[in-house]
């Protein structure tokens, strides 16, 4: 059997290092991949949105199955695109990956339907979404972006800061680009986690509720980032929520999505926070973010492979999806700078001979070869995953392990599972 994974960061290495245990024993493809990726899949030279280029990858290496894991992948139509050359896809189609990918659909399609979520406001103007943020009285404030941009979220404290977010997010211009929008809302108390399913479109299988750290600085402060690292299963949420999240908000939103064309298949990513008055949705993601596949996959114990052919098949009802009673806590070492200007191609250290065995895992975010040499290529460079029968034995064995790597202005928060992020 061979399987192409499509993907450069983390969450690819993290689906590839799952697929690595079948008992299929694939041979596994990457495109393009990254540097820790090349050392368990053949890393094809091919970028990922190239949907014309991953096909004919596919067919020349005969893809049995191709993960679409990317939202920059899935946004391009790769899955469809694969599809309709008769390969077998496990990832949603273009028309349903957007709901998704787009704040504003996602957020229509709960009020549609009735699904409990937070209240916003979404605009396509600059100037009013800037007037609206002018007469907010309550800080801080949620501003968030449609679309694939790198600045997509931002927890502003005050109005200067939203403001500021806002003209990022525009760039300068008094219309944001066609078709796109940025939503406002008033922030919650942080007590948000994610809850990613596997569907086929009709049948739901959760995985455990994650509790991700955004912020760039211990103690939560900085900057909102793609995530500095995760705990699995989130330590405040009861086996009660998860089964409240699923009958409330999950199961009528993969309805939802049938009734609207856009039938999900794949992995959906739900964002959810505690209320006053309940738990609701905040947003959807069509894919795993890169530090919750770091975290809930080394946790799964159903064979993946299954599970994709599950998904692809519409049979998952029938498929018993299992995951371990451990915790997993990853810490994400990043490059000086992010998540703004950083350097790149700096010398890693420390990664020869990494213990990957008792529940130890070394992810790749962003890096790659220079000869012999790995080297770092992103912002967020290496994520350390360690899973334990408790939180506490988790969190020593991440930290103590990460301490082995060093690369220059390499830094990384010390408070991922220790700091209380929620109320």
């Amino acid at each position: 059997m061979n399987i192409l994974v499509v993907g450069s960061g983390g969450r690819e290495h993290a689906l590839i290092s799952s697929l690595v245990k079948s008992r299929f024993g694939p041979m596994l493809y990457a495109a393009p991949g990254n540097g820790g990726i090349s050392e368990c899949a053949v890393c094809l030279d091919v970028r990922e949105t190239d949907a014309g280029g991953i096909v004919r990858a596919a067919a020349e290496n005969s893809i049995d199955v191709a993960a679409v894991s990317s939202e920059a992948a899935l946004a391009a139509g790769v899955a469809d695109e694969l599809e309709a050359r008769g390969i077998r896809a496990f990832g949603p189609k273009k028309n349903a990956a957007v709901a998704g990918i787009s704040r504003t659909l996602s957020r229509q399609i709960f009020k549609k339907y009735g699904v409990p979520s937070v209240d916003y406001h979404s605009f396509d103007n600059y100037a009013e979404a800037e007037a609206f943020i002018g007469a907010l009285e309550k800080f801080p404030a949620a501003i968030k972006s449609d679309g694939l941009s790198h600045l997509t979220s931002v927890i502003a404290s005050d109005r200067t800061e939203a403001v500021d977010a806002l003209r990022s997010m525009a760039a300068g211009n008094l219309h944001l680009s066609a078709g796109s929008h940025v939503t406002v809302e008033e922030d919650n108390d942080g007590r948000e986690f994610s809850v990613p399913v596997f569907t086929d479109g009709r049948s739901v299988a959760p995985m455990p509720p994650i509790l991700p750290y955004k912020r760039v600085s211990g103690g939560n402060s900085g900057k909102n980032t793609e995530g500095m690292g995760a705990v699995c299963p989130a330590p405040f949420c009861t086996a009660r929520d998860v089964e409240y999240c699923t009958e409330k908000i999950i199961v009528p939103t993969v309805a939802a999505l049938n009734t609207e064309g856009r039938t999900f298949k794949g992995i959906l990513q739900f964002v959810m926070t505690y209320t006053d008055d309940g738990i609701k949705a905040v947003e959807l993601a069509p894919c795993l973010g890169d530090t919750e596949a770091e975290t809930v996959l080394p946790l799964l114990e159903t064979d993946l492979v299954d599970v994709m052919n599950a998904v692809i098949d519409g049979t998952l009802a029938r498929t018993d999806v299992r995951f371990s009673h451990k915790t997993a806590v990853s810490v994400v070492a990043a490059s000086g700078g992010y998540p703004d200007g950083f350097a790149t191609g700096c010398e890693i250290r420390g990664i020869e001979g990494f213990p990957q065995d008792n529940g130890l895992t070394l992810f790749h975010m962003g890096t790659e070869y220079r000869g012999d040499t790995v080297v770092t290529a992103g912002g967020r460079v290496l994520s350390v995953t360690a899973a334990a029968d408790t939180a506490e034995s988790a969190i020593y064995k991440a930290y103590q392990n990460i301490s082995r790597i060093t690369f220059e202005n390499m830094y990384y928060r010390h408070d991922i599972g220790k700091y209380r992020i929620w109320t």
